[in-house]
């Protein structure tokens, strides 16, 4: 007699069925599956890395400086700054873009 009641509960009210859209199907289909997702977002890595690959790498700043601290401190002092740019050459980004 327990068992009776909730399938007659589930039996009287109805569930609300709304309709969907062949667009929202495929949405919520692939929203849901996490292999669609994953390859996604391997696509999205691969046109970064192909991106990447043809610009240039980015500046390096050097800094240096030097003093005479441990040697009568005579006042002797230096800094160097400089900035560095690696130039690729054709062929590399070419088969890079590839």
């Amino acid at each position: 007699m327990r068992r009776v009641i909730p399938i007659f509960i589930l039996c009287a009210f109805p569930l609300v069925a709304r309709e969907l859209t062949l667009d929202q199907a495929v949405e919520q289909a692939i929203a849901g599956n996490r292999g669609f997702a994953s390859a996604a977002f391997e696509v999205e890595k691969a046109q970064g890395r192909a991106l990447q690959a043809g610009l240039p790498r980015n500046p390096e700043l050097e800094i240096g400086g030097r003093t005479d601290v441990l040697f009568k401190n005579e006042g002797e002092r230096g800094i160097a700054l400089g900035i560095s740019q690696a130039i690729a050459r054709k062929n590399r980004l070419a088969k890079a873009r590839e």
